[in-house]
């Protein structure tokens, strides 16, 4: 008899301690809230929760870097969350589903890291400005992953190597090079990248780097002027300058080492990013390398 009033009380202080058991919570974050396989938000995504989803809480009481960390389950499926993202409250929870239905996520939306994860699914169009300048269109896969275009104009700097060009090509030999313009530049970007969250402690909003490759196509129409003598007489001042124009076409192929920031608002459906991209071509002009950086936004939806 004794021992069983041991076990029973050995059960209360379990209990007690851990208060949680067979405890339902709901999300009270309007972006909803990620389930990841492990405290933290490096973890990976098990399934993301929809705004006042309801879940089990198996237990309490995890500290990540200060964020509260609780073992939860949904629609069968187990895995941690952030705790400041549930209330036992519906009517709170309901009151921020209303307030923020389909906005985009930020990296501490229920710790899911940035607006890559709880945008898992969603798209993103807007502008580029840059080289290449033009539209961005970016559809968010699962686990942190994403593809991106971008078609736009290229070509806005490092125009010096089309006049290294002229001064290689044979049927130029002897002329002077005076000028190149870019009459038309056509980019196409492929890429395929790979988000990492930026936990920062009270960051407002979704911050992530993210890096990956992919290819790259240009179209490129280039405008030359140039010089050379036409001589009139046996010597060797007897000549005249004849100025003339021409135009080169070339069509590069070539792949893309990407990376950058993107920054997504908490509670409009924007994000904002600057990134870089090593673009090596392989048609027309092998292992020449071209620096492209830009800056830029979407929407999301």
């Amino acid at each position: 008899m004794k021992t069983l009033k041991v076990i029973l009380l050995a059960a209360t202080i379990f209990a007690i301690n851990n208060c949680t058991i067979a405890q339902n919570y709901y999300v009270k974050s309007g972006n909803g809230l990620n389930l990841r396989s492990g405290s933290g938000a490096d973890n990976s995504v098990v399934i993301s929760i929809p705004p006042n989803g309801e879940v089990k809480v198996i237990n309490k009481g995890l500290i990540v870097e200060g964020d509260e960390w609780w073992n939860v389950e949904y629609e069968g499926k187990r895995g941690f969350v952030s705790a400041k993202y549930l209330t036992e409250d519906k009517s709170e929870a309901n009151a921020a589903a209303k307030g923020n239905k389909k906005k985009p996520s930020s990296s501490t939306s229920g710790g899911a890291g940035s607006g890559a994860s709880v945008l898992d699914g969603n798209w993103g169009i807007g502008l580029r400005l840059g080289d290449p300048s033009g539209i961005t269109a970016k559809k968010y896969l699962e686990d942190g992953k994403a593809l991106e275009l971008v078609v736009g104009r290229t070509a806005f700097w490092g125009l010096g190597y089309y006049e290294r060009r002229f001064d290689d090509w044979d049927d130029y030999k002897g002329y002077d090079y005076l000028d190149n313009k870019v009459k038309s530049a056509i980019s196409i970007q492929l890429h395929y990248l790979f988000h990492k969250d930026i936990n920062i402690e009270n960051l407002v909003g979704g911050l992530q780097w993210y890096y990956g490759g992919g290819v790259q196509f240009r179209l490129l129409s280039i405008s030359y002027s140039y010089r050379y003598k036409s001589y009139y007489g046996p010597d060797d001042d007897d000549y005249l300058w004849v100025y003339e124009e021409d135009r080169a076409n070339e069509f590069d192929v070539g792949i893309d080492g990407a990376g950058g920031v993107e920054y997504t608002f908490e509670n409009v459906p924007i994000t904002v990013f600057v990134d870089g991209n090593l673009f090596i071509e392989i048609v027309n002009d092998p292992f020449v390398f071209r620096w492209q950086s830009g800056i830029g936004g979407r929407y999301n939806f």
